[in-house]
């Protein structure tokens, strides 16, 4: 449901399920359906209800002792906190994700995350160092839900700088990337990010194309 943007069902079924697992014992997989429910309420802007849920899964996480759950907290919480604009929380719980799990994955997300610590912060050169190299570490692994995030901070970063060659290279190769995945409200959300770089360097009507099918897609979809 996610991954077709319906936040409001995910907020439901993750919570049910959260609370069923945690009854049952299974801490680690209550820990993970609550990260996907602050994710959720995170995009809702509910950031209130994201912390509390975000610390009952902290506590779930611990209990299992499981070290990618707990990476997978403090990632969100960095999210969170960056949303909140505290970004020296943000940097302090990136880190901990690192120390709970440092392997590949982990690794990508940590490079994201930081990367768009900077970002937010307004260090557009720092930012693009640290996407670029989360999108080197993303060589290796399935496309996941942070490879397209890194490709689009990386459009909109490169943006920012007015290298909209560059910011075309990227928006171009997540719309394409994310196409053949199960992400399709990222893939609709980078149709429409991609035809606002085109409009900027005067590519109307393949803007227009971009826009027209973001909107059948999204008419499909109910979103």
């Amino acid at each position: 449901a996610s991954n077709n943007g319906y936040f409001e069902e995910v907020v439901s079924t993750a919570s049910s399920a959260s609370l069923n697992a945690r009854k049952s014992g299974a801490h680690a997989i209550a820990s993970d359906a609550g990260v996907i429910q602050a994710h959720s309420l995170m995009r809702l802007e509910r950031y209130e209800e994201a912390a509390k849920v975000l610390d009952e899964a902290l506590a779930d996480a611990d209990r299992a002792k499981h070290p990618r759950s707990l990476a997978a907290v403090y990632l969100a919480k960095a999210s969170l906190s960056r949303l909140l604009r505290d970004f020296q929380s943000a940097m302090k719980f990136a880190r901990g994700a690192m120390a709970a799990a440092p392997d590949t994955q982990t690794k990508l997300e940590y490079h994201l995350a930081i990367g768009r610590i900077m970002y937010s912060s307004g260090f557009d050169i720092a930012a693009i160092v640290w996407l670029e190299r989360a999108e080197r570490l993303s060589a290796n692994l399935p496309v996941s839900s942070a490879h397209l995030d890194v490709l689009g901070h990386l459009s909109f970063a490169w943006t920012s700088k007015f290298n909209y060659a560059k910011a075309i290279e990227y928006g171009e190769k997540l719309v394409a990337t994310s196409e053949k995945t199960e992400f399709k409200y990222r893939h609709r959300l980078a149709r429409y990010e991609f035809a606002g770089l085109l409009d900027a360097v005067g590519q109307e009507r393949r803007a227009k194309q971009m826009r027209e099918t973001g909107l059948s897609l999204a008419l499909a979809a109910k979103d």
